[in-house]
């Protein structure tokens, strides 16, 4: 059956194809080095509870928390700690050809940079789901992007990074303005428990694939 697309992106197919998308998307800005850190970035342990912190750095648990923000808005939070440094990590998701082997999903993933701009579409549930993202990558430990067209528009999500070494420590916190207008209103009431398994689950994915391309890289040595 050919896929149609959504209008308004059912919450499975959009939400976790386009937050891990984004939280993935690391600069792709080359020019950007180690010394170019957010003057405004505040401490790890102000973004995370203590049992948060200890689960994802300790554990190495991926941990996702979600929730309603104010009247309509719909927020989350997700930690973990990635098994490779920072460099690896960027260099992996620089290269956005990298993208379909992250997730069959994902169907198109091309960026502008003249614009700065990305153009992601991802075919999921039935449902094909398009949006173009600004990106503002000016920053080697904070990355912030903005849907500014197509689904979900003005979907915000901002990538925190922090060097641990021979690791990487990542939060994702996201933000969707009046998401009960977009979520089909049989889906609201669990939307927060299915948001968070399913943020947990492309997380994973994701950091599977980053560890995975990273241990082939040592082998390889």
């Amino acid at each position: 059956m050919r896929a149609k697309h959504a209008k308004i992106p059912p919450f499975l197919a959009a939400l976790a194809f386009l937050s891990c998308a984004l939280s993935a998307s690391f600069a792709a800005d080359k020019t950007v080095t180690e010394t170019a850190l957010a003057p405004s970035k505040p401490p790890l342990e102000t973004l995370l509870k203590p049992k948060t912190l200890t689960r994802a750095t300790e554990d190495l648990d991926v941990v996702v928390n979600s929730g309603w923000e104010g009247i309509d808005g719909f927020e989350y939070t997700g930690a973990m700690v990635v098994r490779a440094p920072i460099k690896h990590a960027r260099k992996t998701i620089t290269d956005y050809a990298v993208y379909p082997k992250m997730s069959p999903a994902i169907r198109k993933f091309d960026y502008d940079a003249r614009t700065k701009i990305i153009e992601m579409v991802a075919e999921a549930g039935g449902y094909l789901v398009r949006s173009w993202v600004k990106v503002d990558d000016r920053y080697w430990d904070e990355l912030n992007y903005e849907i500014v067209r197509g689904d979900m528009k003005g979907f915000k999500v901002k990538t925190s990074l922090w060097d641990k070494g021979s690791r990487t420590m990542l939060v994702m916190q996201g933000h969707l303005p009046s998401a009960k207008n977009i979520f089909p209103k049989a889906l609201q009431f669990i939307a927060i428990p299915l948001s968070e398994m399913v943020l947990g689950v492309a997380s994973r994915n994701f950091r599977s694939y980053i560890e995975g391309e990273y241990n082939k890289l040592k082998t390889a040595r």
